[in-house]
């Protein structure tokens, strides 16, 4: 499977919705183009790998953000809140694989699973890690061949991937710290805690939402709702909500034919002067301009 769609959809907990792969075959491989777009906080069961292609991007796990150029790749692991940027150059083409953790461990019972899968899995704080090009440039290699391999679907592909995926594992299990990670109660909380505070942002969002809302939605005060956002996200919550409007105003203006003035207000942004101010702080173009140029057609590979 390949495609270049930013956007993301989750269910009530910020979880995606989307099945990547099929049951008999849980992966899915996307090419992923952010010329004019993000992709913003989300989290799944499936790992996730990546190779930088083309141009350069920011990526973060948690308040962790760096930026990749080509050659670089990341892992994140199941269940870590993570996303995407642009960066100035506005050019960036990923190719990633989303894969269940059963593909490679096979039954819960197995030795995979027992002794090298889970120990990744229930890892708390490994969120993932940057591969970058000057010291990991085998393993990141390792991720676009499966890549390549999954793409052309030769015969026996399935065998060639799932041994790829082991190796790329195995070599993460092994740089691993050996001590057992020891997460504190305020890091379960603070992690439990963002994912409802962005669910009700994500269901909000064309409102006035106010931060005190926001803190109420996870039963906290508003300085502890500042604090989680600023200590698991780097950002306050005020910015998370206008990005996440403009994102949203983004994908009406590629996949709808909506008056700008209209997708402001239902983006909540109810002056559209202000709308198209922010909208070209975020993106360097007017929303006018950039529903020409998302219209463009951008080669992938095939």
């Amino acid at each position: 499977m390949i495609t270049e769609n930013c956007g993301i959809e989750t269910d009530a907990d910020g979880k995606e919705l989307v099945s990547h792969g099929t049951p008999e075959f849980p992966i899915a491989i996307y090419q992923e183009v952010f010329e004019l777009c993000d992709v913003g906080w989300h989290w799944h069961d499936e790992f996730e790998l990546a190779y930088v292609l083309e141009g350069e991007g920011i990526f973060s796990f948690g308040g962790e953000k760096r930026i990749l150029t080509a050659g670089d790749g990341f892992f994140a692991n199941s269940g870590s809140l993570h996303g995407a940027w642009n960066t100035n150059t506005k050019h960036c083409i990923i190719c990633s694989l989303v894969f269940h953790p059963y593909l490679v461990a096979g039954s819960l019972d197995s030795i995979f699973w027992t002794k090298y899968i889970k120990v990744l899995v229930d890892n708390k704080v490994y969120k993932g890690c940057f591969l970058e090009m000057e010291e990991n440039a085998e393993l990141a290699n390792l991720i676009f061949t499966a890549w390549q391999v999954c793409s052309e679907k030769m015969g026996g592909f399935e065998f060639k991937v799932r041994n790829i995926l082991s190796d790329i594992l195995y070599q993460l299990y092994s740089a691993m710290p050996q001590r057992k990670s020891i997460v504190s109660e305020q890091e379960l909380r603070d992690s439990a805690r963002i994912k409802v505070l962005l669910n009700f942002i994500q269901k909000h969002y064309s409102e006035g939402i106010k931060i005190s809302e926001v803190a109420a939605a996870a039963s906290i005060s508003e300085s502890e709702c500042l604090r989680c956002f600023k200590k698991m996200l780097g950002i306050s919550p005020g910015k998370y909500i206008r990005n996440y409007r403009v994102q949203k105003a983004y994908e009406l203006l590629k996949n709808t034919e909506l008056p700008i003035g209209e997708i402001g207000d239902v983006c909540g942004f109810t002056d559209e002067s202000y709308f198209v101010k922010v909208f070209r702080e975020t993106n360097g173009v007017t929303p006018g301009q950039i529903r020409v140029l998302s219209k463009k057609k951008i080669p992938l590979l095939q």
